[in-house]
């Protein structure tokens, strides 16, 4: 678990985990995002990004599992042939 200091309201954070055009700002290693559903962060809403590891580039979805705001957000990113990861964003 990674704990980081921000001088800022969980509401103001918030807003940010809820622009999907700003995945690739707190997402370690995202290159791009295409594909955004209109509702999210709403439970089962996906974006798609792309990760680039100098030459080589991967795509997959990231999908909302839980979400309450201005609290918690949790997300299912896959990245195949990888497998998925759990990004859980607790903001107190």
């Amino acid at each position: 678990m990674n704990t980081i200091s921000i001088k800022a309201s969980p509401e103001d954070v918030f807003a940010v985990f809820s622009d999907p055009e700003r995945y690739v700002e707190w997402v370690v290693g995202t290159a791009d995002t295409d594909g955004l559903d209109a509702d999210w962060p709403a439970p089962g809403s996906r974006l798609r990004y792309r990760v680039r590891l100098g030459p080589v580039a991967f795509s997959d979805v990231t999908e909302v599992v839980e979400v309450h705001p201005p609290r918690r957000l949790l997300l299912r990113a896959r990245m195949r042939p990888f497998g998925t990861t759990a990004i859980e964003l607790a903001l107190t």
